[in-house]
């Protein structure tokens, strides 16, 4: 997974799925140039572990890109006491809902 650098929404082709992606002209950003991370989930807890899509793609942006805020947005509905977890899996340090937010870092201390 890369971030690329976007000027405007004709950047974007149509990629697998019909989904927008970044043409291959667009230039690469290297993950330690990157300050902030939105990252999906399907569901999350209270201490920023998540379940995605099972591709591991986030955890492995995220080791990449540690000094990144990284942010979830999860509905309070799917917010729960704690999500399964694997040894690879990487918390994000915010999570947002349509209710609340928590900061995970603080929450930690």
């Amino acid at each position: 997974m890369h971030a690329h650098v976007l000027t405007s929404m004709n950047d974007l082709q149509e990629g697998l799925l019909g989904i927008p992606t970044p043409s291959k002209e667009s230039p690469i950003i290297a993950p330690q140039d990157i300050d902030l991370v939105v990252v999906p989930c399907l569901a999350c807890d209270t201490s920023g572990y998540r379940i995605g899509y099972g591709g591991g793609y986030y955890d492995r942006y995220l080791a990449s890109a540690r000094q990144a805020t990284s942010v979830a947005l999860c509905r309070e509905s799917l917010l729960l006491e704690q999500v399964p977890r694997e040894a690879h899996d990487i918390p994000v340090d915010i999570v947002i809902t349509n209710a609340r937010i928590i900061s995970v870092s603080a929450a930690a201390q």
